[in-house]
């Protein structure tokens, strides 16, 4: 049961189990292919993803949640900035 990147997807391995089938059919943009028998979600936005694979036990890569955590700073940061008020100033 592993997460590892791989380009810019994250790749899901694990051993036939029809509980995390469901549970990785529940990701936004995931695919599966057959030839590696993994399952690949999008980088971007799998926060969400990988908290509930670490929830279950997974092996996942340091490169993964670092990933995922600059993923996560870069939206608060956004949020933050969305909500300040204008500053007006003069130009010279």
């Amino acid at each position: 049961m592993k997460v590892k990147k791989r380009g810019d997807k994250i790749e899901i391995s694990f051993p036939y189990d029809q509980r995390l089938i469901s549970l990785v059919k529940g990701f936004s943009g995931r695919e599966y292919s057959p030839s590696t028998r993994a399952w690949y979600i999008p980088v971007v936005g799998a926060g969400l993803a990988v908290d509930q694979l670490k929830r279950w036990k997974f092996e996942i890569e340091p490169e993964v949640l670092s990933i995922v955590e600059a993923d996560e700073k870069a939206v608060r940061e956004a949020e933050a900035l969305s909500v300040m008020d204008n500053t007006e100033f003069d130009t010279p």
